[in-house]
């Protein structure tokens, strides 16, 4: 700045048009070179921020991603543990006409009143996505495994509503016609058995039953594959995350 001043001094005593232009020139500079350092610093301000933003939603995705594949999970061990082999049971009973495993044939009854309809939110997930911040992130990989994301949310939403419709449409009504509730029922704790006694000898040669056992056998192989999926994708998702959130710090 002193430099200038004294081109302005000089310039002012000799009355030279040329070194009013060089001081003006100068002044200009100055301003450009302030205004491009307070850009630059707003803009680091801007980024720091943002990168702030972004850790503190891949830490709340983090926990999130891990408390719903748990209940994803817990829900699909069940199925496959508990669920389709008891059904199958119940199946292999018919077809054998074994009287003396109609307890087992009535497990599997109570079990197809069980349809694996499982409701879950990613809230922090969807606010992520809306927010427009994925789109902020170059990783392909990333992205892609957002694209299952969608996809198999979507199938799951499927699933359950084919479930319901199910139950609704033809399990219940079934049951409620067919069946006394109360002698299949899987938690007989608060259930006092009462009513007309089922006929389970006649259960047994029942083809609309071994179609009901065996439709609700394949739904539930097509839900926790679906769900299966999900809680995979949600794993991969969250291990890219973490990856991501690494190079921030």
């Amino acid at each position: 700045m002193g430099v200038f001043n004294k081109i302005r001094r000089n310039a002012i005593l000799s009355i030279s048009l040329k070194g009013y232009i060089k001081y003006g020139v100068g002044e200009i500079l100055i301003v450009v070179i302030g205004v491009f350092f307070a850009l630059q610093i707003n803009n680091w301000n801007d980024r720091r921020k943002e990168d702030e933003v972004m850790k503190s939603y891949f830490s709340k995705m983090h926990e999130e991603i891990n408390s719903t594949t748990q209940v994803i999970d817990y829900s699909s061990k069940y199925t496959n543990e508990s669920m389709i082999p008891q059904i199958r049971r119940g199946l292999n009973v018919m077809s054998t006409h074994q009287k003396d495993s109609l307890n087992e044939f009535k497990t599997a009854l109570g079990e197809l009143t069980e349809g694996e309809s499982l409701t879950f939110y990613l809230p922090i997930i969807d606010e992520f996505i809306n927010q427009g911040y994925l789109y902020k992130i170059d990783d392909d990989a990333l992205n892609r495994q957002f694209e299952n994301l969608n996809y198999f949310r979507s199938q799951c939403i499927i699933s359950n509503e084919l479930s319901r419709e199910y139950q609704i449409k033809l399990i219940k009504p079934y049951i409620g016609k067919h069946i006394n509730y109360s002698e299949i029922a899987l938690n007989q704790d608060y259930i006092q058995p009462s009513g007309t006694k089922t006929d389970f000898d006649k259960l047994l040669k029942d083809q609309e039953l071994r179609n009901l056992m065996t439709f609700q056998l394949e739904n539930l192989h097509k839900s926790t594959s679906n769900f299966t999926a999900l809680s995979a994708t949600l794993k991969r998702i969250d291990s890219i995350v973490i990856k991501i959130n690494k190079s921030y710090n």
